[in-house]
């Protein structure tokens, strides 16, 4: 199934609905409150938060639906070429198919493309261990925290692309 899955640049409306629609049940499932991070907000102006030059990615199977997302955005108060990955998330329908490192990979060739350097995010090891190791065999390691968060766990990842 994972040839049939495509992962594109999601520039519609429609692409973009899908793709909030996505952050709405990774939300629901990491059942961790995200208003801290502006996140009603950030999904009523994905075009804006997440258009040129980052964008976001979209794993659709054949039939069109809507698989996993991934968005990459401008961090400038880190630097010019630093970028921040977020939102990575695989629907259940789309898990154990590759489709949470695709994305990762497809991410970091977008950001490279558009002129990127490097790459943080961050995540929850308590609830994502499968997402800590697979950032870690994307090459991802840690680093020092680069916004303030209500969460503990966070933790801070960083790449060099």
């Amino acid at each position: 199934m994972t040839e049939a899955v495509t992962v594109s640049v999601a520039a519609s409306t429609s692409d973009r609905a899908d793709f909030a629609a996505l952050v709405r049940e990774y939300v629901d499932w990491l059942a961790v409150d995200l208003g801290y991070q502006g996140l009603e907000a950030e999904l009523s102006a994905l075009g804006r938060v997440y258009g040129p030059p980052g964008g976001i990615l979209l794993a659709r199977a054949a039939d069109g639906a809507a698989l996993g997302g991934v968005a990459v955005k401008p961090l400038p108060a880190l630097g010019s070429g630093i970028c921040e990955m977020k939102r990575l998330y695989v629907r259940p329908a789309g898990r154990g198919l590759g489709l949470g490192r695709r994305l990762g990979e497809a991410a970091m060739v977008h950001a490279r493309a558009v002129g990127f350097t490097a790459m943080v995010l961050d995540t929850m090891p308590s609830r994502m261990g499968d997402a800590v190791a697979m950032y870690a065999k994307l090459g991802f390691s840690r680093r020092t925290a680069y916004y303030d968060t209500p969460i503990a766990e966070t933790i801070f990842l960083e790449r060099i692309l």
